[in-house]
């Protein structure tokens, strides 16, 4: 049953129609969990598709993706400058110099 403050609209994700529900409580769906030894690039793609299915701006992403790290990615987010964890695109950036380095 959907929520009263719900709305669904379609959507296209990488080539396939899903539903998305505009909800203004709790997700949706929760995004897995990075520990660090598995694909940064993997994990940051089901992030941002998660984000997108809640309907979650940068603030919003901002606050979920550090509790969404654990072990390595959790040590290495608390090793980040206050003003690297205050930015989204920033702290994104500085994870993925740490775990899929060039």
């Amino acid at each position: 049953m959907l929520e009263p403050s719900a709305k669904v609209e379609e959507m296209e994700i990488e080539g396939t129609t899903a539903v998305k529900m505009k909800s203004y409580g709790r997700p949706l769906v929760s995004p897995d969990a990075f520990s660090g030894s598995t694909s940064w690039t993997d994990w940051i793609e089901h992030f941002e598709a998660v984000a997108v299915l809640n309907d979650w701006d940068d603030a919003a992403k901002l606050r979920w993706l550090p509790f969404r790290l654990s072990g390595k990615a959790q040590t290495a987010w608390k090793r980040l400058s206050p003003e690297v964890t205050a930015d989204y695109e920033a702290a994104r950036e500085a994870l993925e110099k740490r775990f899929e380095p060039e």
